[in-house]
């Protein structure tokens, strides 16, 4: 496991390792100039299920898909679905998972225009839905 991405989690840097802002920016090995959060989202999974720390977890990974939102709709949805992937892999989940729904459902009605204008952001919706329905 990435001792750094650990420490990160230790000073309560789970929202900034999870986004990738600045230092916390850690390069994809397929894509360089993206943050790798599926690598951060698996660390996190371990850290959070071997520590017992989940309950740290919850409102750090809310904020970061607000502010990713903010950036991006895409990006706050793509963060879901990378937790929905490493949840399904791992076999365990971290967080609310009805507080996440209720999140899904808030973002769909709020972003509908922006969905339904963006083929590449309806793709990511979908499969955010896709993962919440077998929840």
């Amino acid at each position: 496991m990435n001792a750094q991405l650990l420490c990160w989690f230790d000073q309560g840097k789970i929202k900034e390792s999870l986004l990738g802002d600045g230092i916390f920016f850690i390069p994809s090995h397929t894509y360089r100039d993206s943050h790798d959060s599926l690598l951060v989202m698996y660390a996190l999974f371990e850290w959070a299920n071997s520590e017992n720390k989940k309950f740290m977890v919850n409102d750090e990974f809310f904020e970061a898909i607000d502010t990713a939102l903010k950036k991006e709709i895409k990006e706050g949805f793509r963060l879901i679905l990378t937790y929905y992937i490493v949840r399904d892999s791992k076999k365990i989940t971290i967080l609310d998972d009805s507080r996440l729904a209720s999140k899904i459902d808030s973002m769909i009605i709020k972003y509908a225009k922006e969905i339904v204008a963006d083929e590449r952001l309806r793709a990511v919706v979908l499969s955010v839905e896709k993962y919440a329905r077998l929840s």
